[in-house]
């Protein structure tokens, strides 16, 4: 069990558009995490069961703003922000060679204090933040060269950008996951993906 505090700093720069060549200062941005953690493991080790819960102030958040299929965006800085959540997992050693998995993920995030181009963005959800996230699998560690994993990712919806619109609403989607290994002499492999 951990409970953890942290601050982060990323720093300021410019961002320039890719067509119009318009130039944006932005400031650095700050965040400061609170989180709780458990970690533990069952029946001989097979089973291990990681669970954390997380809390986010976000000062001077800096996001894309602007037309993202017209290529024409800035960096700015949201005045605060914060999001919460929870995350799990589960991993549970089948044999030596195989291994079961699967996570689960809820997001909250809203800005607090957001104003562009005189329209509040205040209460409205991070870009590219879904609120939902999964994942099952299994893993085969190597067995006679070959190892491997095949796992199915859920995403769920989202809006890409900051004001919100419907119209930047990504439905959800899983997405299907293969790997496929042979470790060759002298250190390398040969992968397949898919």
């Amino acid at each position: 069990l951990a409970l953890s505090y942290q601050e982060g700093y990323r720093s300021g720069g410019t961002s320039v558009s890719f067509f119009g060549g318009t130039v944006s200062p932005y400031e650095p941005e700050y965040t400061r995490t609170v989180e709780l953690a458990v970690r533990s493991h069952w029946l001989d080790q097979r089973l291990m069961l990681n669970a954390n819960a997380f809390y986010t102030r976000w000062r001077d958040q800096q996001v894309t703003i602007g037309e993202t299929s017209g290529f024409q965006t800035t960096t700015e800085n949201a005045g605060r922000s914060h999001y919460y959540g929870l995350e799990g997992e589960v991993l549970w050693k089948l044999s030596e060679s195989f291994e079961a998995f699967a996570s689960l993920g809820f997001l909250e995030s809203k800005f607090d204090r957001f104003i562009n181009d005189g329209q509040d963005y205040a209460g409205n959800s991070f870009p590219y933040a879904p609120r939902q996230t999964a994942g099952l699998g299994l893993n085969m560690r190597e067995w006679k060269r070959i190892s491997g994993q095949i796992s199915a990712n859920y995403i769920g919806a989202y809006l890409s950008d900051a004001d919100n619109d419907p119209q930047s609403r990504a439905d959800s989607r899983v997405l299907l996951n293969a790997r496929l290994a042979y470790r060759l002499p002298y250190g390398f492999s040969l992968a397949v993906y898919g």
